[in-house]
């Protein structure tokens, strides 16, 4: 287990899926086709792409952290590699008034709903105080955020975004996912950044 030479802070973290190359390829092209859009949108760092799987925290320790190392160190092994479909591309949410995220939409994968409570149940046997024990809702990981407006929305720019999106015609991705990561997320000039903090590989 790698030591993580962070004792005297604490985090916000969530354990997600990093997102492989040829997904942040795809997603570089979606973004370019976007850009008369650019000035509207902070979009993420390709490399930061993930699928979030569990929010750990706002102020997670060191200490938490490496004891949910050591956790998924014993329970991940268990699990094999396995693969996932970007199936469509979204401005917000379904039913959404005023969306304000583009998103890459995951289609349903009962792999991944497993993989998601194996983890949540491990984490919460630990009983650690500054990590969150709700168990997130799977909405928050069947999809992979891409950029966020810079500024409220409204009903008919809602429209206009996802005109441009419909117009883009996407074909479903399919990837495989073979690393879990704890991540990191800061604030960087109203921008998320997200690190990796760990990451292990899963069986072939």
């Amino acid at each position: 287990m790698q030591n993580l030479q962070l004792r005297d802070f604490h985090h916000r973290a969530l354990i997600a899926i990093p997102i492989p190359i040829e997904i942040q390829h795809a997603t570089r092209q979606l973004i370019r086709n976007l850009s008369g859009e650019a000035r509207n949108f902070r979009f993420i760092n390709l490399e930061q792409l993930h699928v979030s799987l569990q929010f750990l925290g706002s102020a997670v320790s060191t200490e938490s952290l490496e004891a949910i190392i050591s956790t998924l160190v014993s329970t991940l092994p268990e699990i094999s590699s396995f693969k996932l479909t970007l199936s469509s591309i979204s401005f917000g949410s379904p039913g959404q008034r005023n969306p304000n995220t583009i998103l890459w939409n995951l289609a349903s994968s009962e792999l991944l709903m497993k993989l998601t409570k194996k983890i949540h149940n491990s984490i919460k046997k630990l009983g650690l105080e500054d990590v969150n024990r709700l168990k997130d809702r799977t909405r928050n990981f069947q999809r992979v955020k891409i950029g966020k407006t810079k500024h409220s929305t409204s009903k008919s720019f809602g429209k206009k975004i996802n005109i441009k999106i419909d117009n883009m015609q996407i074909e479903p991705i399919t990837f495989k996912v073979s690393e879990i990561s704890i991540i990191k997320s800061t604030v960087n000039k109203f921008t998320p950044v997200y690190s990796r903090i760990w990451t292990t590989s899963l069986a072939k």
